[in-house]
């Protein structure tokens, strides 16, 4: 997959989320909202469909 856990992306609807995990299997990632300063921030899978392009 193109990217790894622990990059920041910018998504297509102009989210930025912070992976935290890659699921091969599945070709998903498990993100959390990269802005929102929450210790407990909701986390929400995303396709690479949906990523724009890596921030960092």
């Amino acid at each position: 997959m193109k990217y790894h856990e622990g990059n920041i992306i910018l998504l297509k609807n102009g989210k930025t989320v912070y992976i935290v995990s890659v699921d091969e299997d599945e070709q998903k990632y498990l993100a959390v909202d990269a802005e929102s300063a929450e210790p407990n921030a909701k986390a929400q899978y995303v396709k690479e469909a949906n990523i724009q392009m890596l921030v960092t």
